[in-house]
């Protein structure tokens, strides 16, 4: 398995985010994946 670098994987996240592709995005999401507000949300 070649070696990658983080900053590749946030890069390319970006940039399909960016773009709005939800087909793109998808793969990258694992299926149990829970979007949560930020701790002090509730503060």
């Amino acid at each position: 398995m070649a070696e990658v670098h983080l900053h590749q994987i946030i890069t390319k996240m970006q940039a399909l985010v960016a773009r709005g592709d939800a087909v793109a995005i998808a793969p990258l999401l694992g299926p149990d994946l829970t979007f949560l507000p930020p701790a002090y949300w509730e503060a």
